[in-house]
């Protein structure tokens, strides 16, 4: 080996490294330094063994770690040496009590050990403080023998506090450091640092248990503090409860009141359902009315459009046959003209009747018939002319008819609306839902209000028999009929004769 170790420093090593050879097999692999290390990722084991093969600067063998190379790798790590140092010396360390029980000698360290002991249990602190008290009083009397001191010296007495008793036993272990150190003694002086780091541990337990007595008497203070907050509020809950009881009692009674009450509501359900079932068969038998009226209207709307077209048909026979009537005069015209010429051109020629020329008389004729059947075509298309002035006034007429027919239906069926809202909820159905879009008016508002209005008076809305029929609107039937009458001339269709003479020109 080219470094030079001191004896001390070389049995750290050692140990050091049968402490990493965890299988010890005399190399250390990289699953000995994962195990020994504590090391979880593989990374890390890996970044340690190259560490230790590159100081070395062998890698000839790149699966283990031999002794050399790992003292290679300790050495340029100082601080890793220390730390197995301190780890060997406390080692020994914890390694010398048992070796002083195996001589019979006292153990130092046992007063230590039965105070964690003793502190992990549950107690109180006054227990505590006898049992440090006793052990300070054991040690340091132990100690007065070991440094051969006269009993005068140091002797501990009743009267001195645990912290006066620590301060004596600190002083002791000063002298037992001098004189293993005069004595040139390292394993008195390795146990005399072993005591002072216990005596250390001791005073720690000390401040802890002091510092839990102090917490344990907040919470305490804090317990009280709660439980006479508790207490107030039990009392608070208390005059409470006694609110609440009466309020119960009260309650109790409107129970009573409510079930005499509910008893008499069921009463009344029954005779409402009862009053609803009419109202359905009313309704249903209301329905098939206006399905059977609705029938009666298509049929007579198909009655009607028949005799619309077979009108039409008539018409347009009528106009052909007065066309054809014109054509059959215009041609027996024709052959009279034709006829008178012959006749004249088979007359002599006399100085009484001269003899007509056949070409004038064919022109005069022709320009006769001309002139006629101008004026004729004239007069036809004066009266086309007119005809469509008519047609389109009509047009414009029906627009604005069907314009207020829409109108008017709206205004019924907001009406119709209203009024089957209103008999909802007479009947008691203020939940129903009504669906505006599929109501539709009847042809007759007199009629359809009368008809709702009786429905109305049917389902439930008893009224006095001196009172007179259902009205609507206070107007009289007279009126009424009257009024709808007029309605009816008004979105009535347009009369055959008008509409028959559109095929006039034709």
């Amino acid at each position: 080996m080219e470094w030079e170790l001191d004896d001390s420093s070389l049995e750290v090593l050692k140990q050091a490294f049968e402490w990493s050879d965890y299988d010890q097999d005399g190399k250390i692999s990289r699953e000995d330094l994962k195990m020994s290390s504590g090391l979880e990722r593989d990374e890390e084991v890996e970044a340690l063994f190259l560490a230790f093969k590159e100081s070395a600067g062998n890698f000839s063998n790149k699966d283990t770690v031999s002794f050399e190379e790992f003292c290679k790798g300790i050495i340029d790590f100082p601080f890793l040496l220390e730390q197995f140092k301190q780890d060997f010396q406390a080692t020994n360390l914890s390694k010398s009590p048992a070796q002083a029980d195996s001589d019979g000698e006292n153990d130092i360290g046992r007063y230590v050990r039965e105070l964690r002991t003793y502190k992990s249990q549950e107690g109180n602190d006054t227990d505590t403080m006898i049992f440090l008290y006793s052990g300070l009083q054991e040690s340091i009397m132990d100690f007065n023998n070991a440094l051969k001191l006269p009993y005068t010296s140091m002797i501990p007495n009743e009267a001195q506090t645990p912290e006066e008793l620590m301060d004596t036993l600190a002083g002791l272990l000063s002298k037992l450091q001098i004189k293993a150190r005069q004595e040139n003694q390292s394993t008195l002086w390795n146990v005399s640092s072993g005591c002072s780091h216990l005596l250390n541990l001791v005073r720690d337990a000390l401040q802890y248990h002091e510092d839990s007595s102090k917490n344990a008497k907040n919470k305490l203070r804090e317990s009280q503090l709660a439980f006479d907050s508790l207490k107030q509020h039990c009392e608070r809950l208390e005059d409470s409860n006694k609110i609440l009881l009466s309020q119960l009692d009260e309650l109790e009674v409107e129970s009573k009141e409510t079930r005499a009450l509910h008893s008499q509501t069921l009463a009344q359900k029954q005779t409402l359902q009862y009053r609803l079932r009419q109202a359905e068969q009313t309704k249903e038998e209301s329905l098939n009315q206006m399905e059977k009226i609705k029938r009666d209207i298509s049929e007579k709307e198909k009655a009607i459009s028949q005799l619309e077209k077979e009108l039409r048909r008539l018409n347009s026979m009528k106009k052909i046959q007065e066309i054809r009537g014109t054509i059959g005069k215009a041609a027996e015209d024709m052959k009279k003209q034709q006829g008178m010429k012959d006749y004249r051109q088979s007359m002599p020629t006399t100085k009484v009747a001269p003899m007509l020329s056949p070409r004038n008389v064919a022109k005069e004729e022709v320009k006769g018939f001309n002139d006629t059947s101008a004026s004729k075509l004239k007069s036809k298309d004066e009266r086309i002319k007119r005809l469509e002035n008519e047609l389109r006034k009509a047009n414009a007429q029906e627009v604005k008819l069907r314009e207020d027919l829409d109108s008017v239906r709206s205004e019924n069926k907001n009406l119709i609306f209203r009024l089957k809202e209103a008999q909802l909820y007479a009947q008691g159905k203020r939940d129903s839902v009504l669906d505006e879009e599929n109501i539709e008016p009847s042809s007759n508002l007199y009629e359809e209000m009368k008809m709702i209005g009786e429905n109305c008076y049917t389902e439930g809305n008893v009224r006095d028999s001196r009172e007179p029929p259902y009205n609507p609107i206070g107007i009289s039937k007279a009126d009424t009929s009257t009024q709808t009458s007029e309605n009816q001339k008004i979105i009535e269709p347009k009369k055959e004769k008008d509409r028959s003479s559109c095929f006039s020109c034709f």
